[in-house]
């Protein structure tokens, strides 16, 4: 009875430490184990072009200002040909884009649309009264900035996409629509947005210099979070009539938190921004049941290619890990072996397949970005008083998704931060004496924070029925 309890108590030891406890999700499960448009000033009038168009107080939407591939149907009949200045776009009408395109879209009671390169919408719905109108566009792929006036009054104006579906009031939104990602991203710099899922059950609202998205298809949008300087200097280079009210809130914004420069010379692959692994690198963190310490022993290579030795230690417990590192990112991770202060080595790791990336390239991580790994692994138990030994089989599969980019704090400095959640599925079996259990399997899901230039900072994760909170509490890199 004893020996079954020590043997199941060091399998869950041992897959948490191997599978929770790579360095994003290492420390908890070492711890398991042990205006107004009008009023901008801008260059051109709003809405003037289609209010030059409009016939007998109907409402219209006309097209300007056309450049390179920019093709329409004025409506849902027609056949779809090269756009031409001034044509109207009735309800059901649609445009599209090519490489390098742009286009202005005016409707008649004063609103702009701007249409970027690549991208599709259709006019979904132009209502005719002029009182509270509602003006709807279906974007199937691609990015709109839209410049509701004033005269719209109590109307709405919506951008439907497959996963989501933004509104605007007064007056300034942007929406992008990613059709092989499922990523839907708005950004509200002026009046009161709104970002909902697609079934409309959960809605996030905005106000001036706030963003949201909706990472995924399914998925509900993410807590509003500031715009950034960049991404106003952006809309100002694609919608120079709002140039007044965008330079207002670039004002408003806090410049950016500079990331201070790593160390001249010695960079491999495995030096990334968000996990900076150099030669004699530690972190300690903080966890329920003490500090556990992780130290890259070494690193051999170059910026393409490279790879390096990683151990962790509670002072009970040390493991190591070999990583394989490319300009990709940190790709993968293989097992060495978990060893015990009192018995030596008792368990070894070796990786049967992995697929997937740990962690992709630093540009990559951006807030929507979602990214899957996997591997299956088999161990070697040594048993207690000379009993031989255990076999055992994981696998695992991930989901990792950048939900954030806030700035970190970590010991009184200010970092560009990165926020990370992970869900996990774990299958594992084991062999004793010729007998092998059925196949096990439970969930894990961790909430990760990062900052960037230093590694991971706090890390909540749950798995098997435990939660583990783990906090940097230290850390040197050279």
């Amino acid at each position: 009875m004893l020996r079954s309890r020590w043997i199941v108590g060091l399998m869950l030891a041992a897959l948490l430490a191997a599978a929770c406890s790579g360095p994003a999700n290492g420390p908890a499960a070492t711890s398991a184990s042990g205006g107004t448009p009008g009023a901008a000033g801008g260059a051109t009038t709003p809405g003037a072009g289609a209010q030059n168009g409009a016939q007998g107080g109907a409402r219209s939407a006309v097209i300007s200002e056309l450049r390179n591939e920019v093709d329409a149907r004025p409506v849902s009949a027609a056949e779809w040909a090269a756009a031409s200045e001034g044509e109207q776009i009735a309800a059901g009408g649609g445009v599209r884009t090519g490489d390098e395109a742009r286009v202005r879209i005016d409707t008649s009671e004063g609103s702009i649309i701007r249409i970027a390169a690549n991208t599709e919408f259709t006019l979904a719905e132009l209502s005719p009264q002029s009182d509270d109108p509602v003006t709807r566009l279906r974007l199937e792929t691609g990015k709109v900035w839209v410049w509701v006036t004033k005269t719209l009054g109590a109307g709405t104006f919506e951008v439907e996409t497959p996963n989501g579906v933004a509104t605007v009031r007064g007056s300034l939104m942007s929406v992008e629509f990613d059709r092989l990602t499922g990523r839907l991203h708005v950004l509200c710099a002026e009046g009161q947005c709104e970002l909902g899922d697609a079934l409309r059950q959960t809605l996030v609202r905005l106000t001036e210099g706030q963003q949201s998205e909706v990472p995924g298809t399914g998925l509900a949008p993410l807590a509003a979070r500031r715009m950034t300087r960049q991404q106003v200097r952006e809309w100002i280079t694609e919608f120079p009539e709002a140039r007044q009210v965008l330079q207002r809130l670039l004002g408003l914004l806090p410049d950016e938190t500079p990331t201070p420069p790593p160390p001249g010379g010695g960079l491999t692959a495995c030096d990334h921004a968000y996990f900076p692994m150099r030669p004699g690198a530690t972190w300690t963190y903080q966890t329920e049941e003490g500090t556990v310490t992780w130290t890259v022993e070494s690193v051999t290579g170059d910026a393409e290619n490279a790879t390096a030795i990683m151990t962790f230690s509670t002072g009970e417990i040390t493991g190591t890990y070999n990583w394989t590192c490319s300009a990709a990112g940190l790709v993968s991770y293989d097992f060495g072996r978990l060893d015990f202060s009192q018995m030596g080595t008792v368990a070894e790791f070796s990786v049967v397949s992995s697929s997937g990336a740990w962690m992709p390239a630093p540009e990559q991580l951006t807030p929507g970005y979602s990214w899957t790994n996997a591997y299956d692994l088999q161990m070697k138990i040594a048993l207690p008083e000379n009993a031989g030994t255990s076999e055992s089989t994981l696998s695992l599969s991930q989901t990792s998704t950048v939900t954030g980019a806030e700035p970190v704090s970590v010991g009184g400095e200010t970092y560009a931060g990165l926020q990370v959640s992970q869900t996990g599925a774990f299958q594992f079996s084991f062999t004793i004496s010729g007998f092998t259990t059925p196949p096990q399997s439970f969930d894990s899901s961790s909430t990760i924070q990062m900052a960037r230039g230093v590694g991971i900072v706090s890390m909540t994760t749950t798995s098997a029925g435990f939660t583990s909170t783990s906090t940097l509490v230290s850390y040197s890199i050279p």
